[in-house]
């Protein structure tokens, strides 16, 4: 119908879930279920597996990148272990839920900065990383709102460990070198951010024109605007 919204007795526009699950199923569906219309959702389910599969290894490598040297050479096995034997997080491979790929996104968001910041400890913006970082902020918020605590967290350490990386090269230099840090700090975030925040736009100004709200995620209580809502039950 072109609407993004709820079904039932005709379809009214919604924005009380974000689009980004839905529009994977949506896709799932128009490619899979001319093939298999009563079990389309198992592509869904494979599909997330292989996520789950590769958020474990990106925090494996992650891991034995940052902290081998430091801690153990073992600690890429231990990651690896960790993230596949939890049952918390494997349950979500067969449920047609965000949460799975939401533990990939933070999985990417992490690994891709840490070449950001690895790089930025060089002397050298890695352009690439902080781009893959920057998407994988915004598909942790186009699943669920709380996706925005990668986009602060990986932000602002972006902007903190930059900053101190060069504060340290330059230390006891001029104030002309802590101003060139500020701005190195502040380019690195820039872009991440830059790239972080372009997608959401889209969704925020649809939903102004939709509903005059200024929505950039979903609402606390998951429901549109003018919906009645029980503040007590969730």
């Amino acid at each position: 119908y072109g609407i993004y919204g709820m079904g039932g007795g005709g379809v009214s526009p919604s924005l009380s879930r974000l689009p980004g699950y839905p529009l994977l199923l949506a896709t799932f569906e128009q490619i899979f279920a001319r093939f298999w219309p009563a079990s389309w959702m198992k592509a869904v389910f494979v599909f997330q597996a292989v996520a789950d599969v590769a958020g474990g290894l990106l925090l494996a490598c992650f891991v034995r990148r940052h902290l081998s040297r430091s801690v153990s050479g073992r600690t890429g096995e231990i990651a690896l272990a960790l993230a596949m034997l939890c049952p918390f997080t494997a349950a979500f491979v067969g449920i047609g839920l965000a949460e799975c790929l939401s533990v990939f996104a933070i999985a990417l968001g992490v690994y891709a900065m840490g070449l950001a910041l690895a790089a930025e400890s060089s002397g050298r913006h890695n352009v690439p990383a902080l781009v893959c970082a920057g998407c994988a902020a915004v598909l942790a918020m186009l699943l669920r709102p709380d996706g925005v605590l990668l986009f602060v967290a990986l932000g602002g350490g972006s902007f903190w460990y930059t900053l101190r990386s060069r504060t340290i090269e330059n230390s006891g230099r001029t104030a002309q070198d802590r101003r060139l840090a500020l701005s190195r700090a502040l380019g690195a975030s820039s872009i991440y951010c830059f790239v972080a925040l372009l997608p959401l736009t889209a969704w925020t100004v649809r939903n102004w024109a939709q509903f005059r709200v200024f929505q950039p995620l979903a609402p606390r209580y998951l429901n549109d605007p003018g919906e009645r809502f029980n503040a007590g039950f969730y």
